[in-house]
């Protein structure tokens, strides 16, 4: 049927017999494709004069998958209701002008939309052609249009597949109605992801829970849907300062035009790349899983580049995630608030019996909120930290390791928004707990005091700016060497006495011997007459004093050390 749809000189598309005013509703999509102004960016009142259009476009003809075919290969489409009848360029540039009345409507929205564009597009398709899709993935149109519906539940791939652009050389996509449609759910979702991905599937829903490592880019910041004839979504990405995020911005810009999806996007929802995926992914978080809104947005290289890239010095190293997602076709749970808390759907009410236990959701709630952190959505991740904290804590104990991984995230996260004492104390509180309760030298101690020094790094570039390139020059050799607990090397802690203060100082000195020592030249630059008498203090209490005159006896006379060990300055 694709052939004979893109060959044909014309499609006639048959609503149906006239009924419930579709004459007027053809006319008032007719004055509204007519209508040189652009289409209302606001909510419009549903007037009387426009439900005949809402019953119209409540027919079965945009719910069926088969459809597709037929709009979606045609070069030339004559729609007909009864005796009414428009071309179906007019026809979309009008419903495109009315899809404010679609607002309250997510199901028929996410049937229109998606189906319009491809009315549109039939007059730029060229005569001899039987797939004029080449620009769209498979994952493109299935995230478009998943919520068709089809009396077999396979056709709502199969009826895609002449459509994409995809080379579709291996046979296990193609039509093949004996196998079960878990074994095509899920050779669907490695085909759009990546093969390696673990993914639960079953015969009776339209519904996959898939398990995947990945990296998150960033937020959706703001988003605008398309105008005037054009049913698009443009939206805004706010990058977090990863490596692999900078880079996305650097290719594709912060501005990306998508396709009306079956899905909505909506703001603060997740972008993220997960790991053999070609393409990002677009989610919303919940209490302890990720809902997919677009499993594959594909991106257009940018060649006018208005997006400043520049690696800043609070970039930090990729980190990957584990991240558990649910993607749900058909109607999915609504969001109604706008405020910066998480939609309450926890994974049972959505797959029932998945996460039964108390512990397994805990940590599955816990790794959402870590995925946050790294969105750069602060007031929605503060929130859930908050929260987590709070009903964790009591169910566990504050001494939990995963509630002080928490405390940590919250830690950055009031680093990131300037309140330095808050995330000072937060992250000294959470470093000791973990030196008593895993150790000095644990890597997860190791982290936390590397996320405090990289604190009072930040804070130095803030309050003195003119000082931010010689940090820059230091900077990742220090925190790198706090991490993997290697010796910081005297040249790096001599930097550090002078361009930092002494809570520095004291966070590496309290590293331990074999990671500081305590030389000449260090002792020598402590001890400089400028100093503040604090950092000296600091070195006395942190080492001792008979380390510090043995060393001080090698170059100044008796008298001398006494005042130095003092306190005082010469």
């Amino acid at each position: 049927m694709a052939r004979i749809y893109g060959q044909a000189n014309r499609v006639i598309v048959y609503f149906g017999e006239a009924a419930d005013d579709s004459d007027m509703a053809f006319e008032s999509i007719r004055a509204a494709a007519d209508d040189e102004n652009e289409k209302p960016t606001g909510p419009l009142a549903i007037r009387d004069s426009d439900e005949p259009i809402l019953e119209l476009l409540k027919r079965p003809w945009f719910q069926r998958i088969w459809v597709l075919q037929e709009v979606g290969l045609a070069r030339s489409i004559l729609i007909i209701c009864g005796s009414a009848e428009m071309n179906g360029y007019t026809f979309c540039s009008g419903v495109s002008k009315l899809e404010s009345l679609l607002n309250g409507y997510s199901d028929l929205k996410s049937w229109i939309l998606p189906t319009i564009r491809l009315i549109r597009r039939s007059i730029f398709r060229p005569k001899y052609n039987s797939s004029a899709l080449g620009d769209l993935s498979l994952g493109e149109l299935i995230d478009m249009y998943h919520n068709h519906k089809a009396t077999v539940r396979h056709n709502k791939v199969y009826a895609l597949l002449r459509m994409c652009s995809d080379q579709l050389s291996s046979p296990e996509l193609l039509p093949d109605y004996t196998i079960s449609w878990e074994t095509l759910f899920r050779r669907l979702v490695k085909f759009i992801l990546h093969k390696s991905v673990s993914i639960d599937v079953w015969d009776d829903r339209e519904a996959a829970v898939i398990k995947s490592s990945g990296h998150v880019l960033g937020h959706v910041s703001s988003i605008r849907n398309g105008i005037n004839r054009y049913p698009a979504q443009y939206i805004e990405v706010t990058f977090n300062d990863r490596p692999l995020s900078l880079q996305y911005c650097k290719n594709y810009g912060a501005h990306w035009t998508l396709q009306a999806s079956a899905r909505s996007i909506r703001k603060n929802y997740i972008v993220c790349l997960l790991d053999g995926a070609s393409n990002p992914t677009i989610m919303r978080a919940s209490e302890d899983h990720f809902g997919i809104i677009m499993i594959a947005v594909t991106l257009r290289q940018q060649t006018h580049k208005h997006t400043s890239f520049q690696l800043s010095m609070s970039s930090t190293p990729d980190y990957s995630h584990d991240f558990l997602l649910v993607w749900q076709w058909g109607s999915m749970p609504a969001q109604h608030s706008l405020a910066p808390q998480l939609p309450q759907i926890e994974i049972n009410s959505l797959v029932p019996d998945y996460l039964k236990t108390n512990a397994i959701k805990s940590m599955r709630s816990f790794e959402v909120a870590l995925i946050l952190k790294d969105t750069g959505d602060h007031v929605m991740v503060e929130a859930k930290l908050k929260k987590d904290i709070k009903k964790y804590g009591k169910l566990f104990g504050i001494d939990n390791i995963h509630i002080l991984s928490l405390q940590g995230a919250l830690a950055s996260v009031y680093w990131s928004s300037n309140r330095w004492k808050m995330a000072e104390n937060l992250l000294l509180e959470v470093i000791t707990t973990r030196q008593d309760l895993q150790g000095r030298c644990h890597q997860d101690t190791l982290n936390s005091k590397m996320g405090l020094a990289r604190a009072y790094i930040d804070e130095e570039v803030l309050s003195r700016p003119s000082r931010a390139e010689n940090l820059r020059g230091f900077r990742t050799e220090l925190l790198n060497g706090i991490r993997s607990n290697s010796r910081i090397e005297e040249k790096i802690m001599i930097l550090v006495v002078e361009y930092l203060d002494g809570r520095m100082l004291k966070l590496l000195l309290g590293l331990g011997r074999d990671s500081v020592s305590v030389t000449e030249k260090l002792v020598k630059a402590i001890f400089r007459p400028e100093r503040d008498d604090r950092k000296i203090l600091i070195l006395l209490k942190e080492r001792g004093i008979d380390i510090v005159e043995q060393i001080l006896s090698k170059s100044y006379s008796q008298n001398k050390r006494r005042i130095y060990l003092s306190g005082r300055k010469s």
